[in-house]
Protein backbone atom coordinates (compact mmCIF):
# COMPACT_ATOMS: atom_id res chain seq x y z
CA UNK A 1 0.00 0.00 0.00
CA UNK A 2 1.08 3.62 -1.14
CA UNK A 3 0.60 6.52 1.07
CA UNK A 4 1.13 10.10 -0.23
CA UNK A 5 0.80 13.18 1.71
CA UNK A 6 -0.07 16.90 0.48
CA UNK A 7 2.35 19.28 0.90
CA UNK A 8 1.30 21.79 3.81
CA UNK A 9 -0.27 24.72 2.02
CA UNK A 10 1.04 28.10 3.50
CA UNK A 11 1.29 31.36 2.56
CA UNK A 12 4.68 32.03 0.99
CA UNK A 13 6.45 35.20 1.40
CA UNK A 14 8.98 37.04 -0.87
CA UNK A 15 12.14 37.77 0.90
CA UNK A 16 13.94 39.25 -2.16
CA UNK A 17 13.28 40.48 -5.59
CA UNK A 18 16.00 40.45 -8.46
CA UNK A 19 15.25 43.13 -11.44
CA UNK A 20 16.76 43.50 -15.19
CA UNK A 21 16.12 47.03 -15.64
CA UNK A 22 17.32 49.48 -18.40
CA UNK A 23 20.11 51.28 -17.75
CA UNK A 24 18.49 54.84 -18.12
CA UNK A 25 15.41 53.61 -15.28
CA UNK A 26 19.08 53.58 -12.71
CA UNK A 27 20.13 56.20 -10.79
CA UNK A 28 23.83 56.32 -10.12
CA UNK A 29 24.29 56.29 -6.81
CA UNK A 30 26.40 58.97 -4.87
CA UNK A 31 27.80 56.60 -2.38
CA UNK A 32 29.15 52.56 -1.66
CA UNK A 33 26.72 53.02 1.45
CA UNK A 34 23.97 55.90 -0.33
CA UNK A 35 20.87 54.42 -1.56
CA UNK A 36 19.95 53.76 -5.22
CA UNK A 37 16.83 53.93 -6.92
CA UNK A 38 15.31 52.67 -9.76
CA UNK A 39 12.36 52.16 -11.76
CA UNK A 40 10.17 49.16 -13.91
CA UNK A 41 9.55 50.80 -16.54
CA UNK A 42 9.31 54.53 -17.61
CA UNK A 43 6.29 55.93 -15.84
CA UNK A 44 6.28 53.26 -13.30
CA UNK A 45 6.99 54.23 -9.43
CA UNK A 46 10.66 54.41 -8.30
CA UNK A 47 12.05 52.18 -6.26
CA UNK A 48 14.80 52.68 -4.16
CA UNK A 49 17.25 49.97 -1.44
CA UNK A 50 20.31 50.77 0.76
CA UNK A 51 24.07 49.84 -0.47
CA UNK A 52 26.45 48.77 1.88
CA UNK A 53 29.36 47.22 2.57
CA UNK A 54 28.19 43.79 1.65
CA UNK A 55 26.67 44.64 -1.63
CA UNK A 56 28.50 43.20 -4.24
CA UNK A 57 28.74 45.02 -7.70
CA UNK A 58 30.03 43.44 -11.35
CA UNK A 59 30.73 44.64 -14.91
CA UNK A 60 30.55 41.93 -17.37
CA UNK A 61 30.62 39.25 -14.30
CA UNK A 62 33.75 40.59 -12.88
CA UNK A 63 33.60 42.00 -9.31
CA UNK A 64 34.49 45.48 -9.61
CA UNK A 65 34.93 48.53 -7.15
CA UNK A 66 32.66 51.49 -6.52
CA UNK A 67 33.84 54.08 -8.54
CA UNK A 68 34.36 51.48 -11.51
CA UNK A 69 30.35 50.03 -10.77
CA UNK A 70 29.28 53.79 -11.31
CA UNK A 71 31.87 54.60 -14.27
CA UNK A 72 30.04 51.34 -16.06
CA UNK A 73 26.53 52.46 -15.45
CA UNK A 74 27.33 55.86 -17.11
CA UNK A 75 28.58 54.01 -19.68
CA UNK A 76 25.55 51.36 -20.12
CA UNK A 77 23.00 54.66 -20.14
CA UNK A 78 25.18 55.14 -23.54
CA UNK A 79 24.38 52.10 -24.91
CA UNK A 80 21.39 50.27 -25.98
CA UNK A 81 22.30 46.72 -25.72
CA UNK A 82 23.10 47.37 -21.74
CA UNK A 83 21.72 46.10 -18.87
CA UNK A 84 21.95 46.21 -15.15
CA UNK A 85 20.72 43.39 -12.87
CA UNK A 86 19.94 44.29 -8.94
CA UNK A 87 18.74 41.59 -6.38
CA UNK A 88 16.87 43.44 -3.34
CA UNK A 89 16.14 42.36 -0.34
CA UNK A 90 12.99 43.80 0.57
CA UNK A 91 12.62 43.11 4.60
CA UNK A 92 16.14 44.87 5.44
CA UNK A 93 15.26 47.09 1.92
CA UNK A 94 18.96 46.52 1.38
CA UNK A 95 20.38 45.71 -2.58
CA UNK A 96 22.39 42.66 -2.22
CA UNK A 97 23.93 42.69 -5.96
CA UNK A 98 24.09 45.11 -8.59
CA UNK A 99 25.65 43.64 -12.07
CA UNK A 100 26.05 45.51 -15.21
CA UNK A 101 26.27 43.92 -18.61
CA UNK A 102 27.58 46.26 -21.54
Amino acid sequence: MMAFTAPALADFVAVSRAYELEPNLVNVPVSSSSSMSFSNCDGCETTSGQLNAQTRFSVDGKTVDFEEFCDAIRLAKQSEHSGIFLLHQLESNVIVSVSVSL
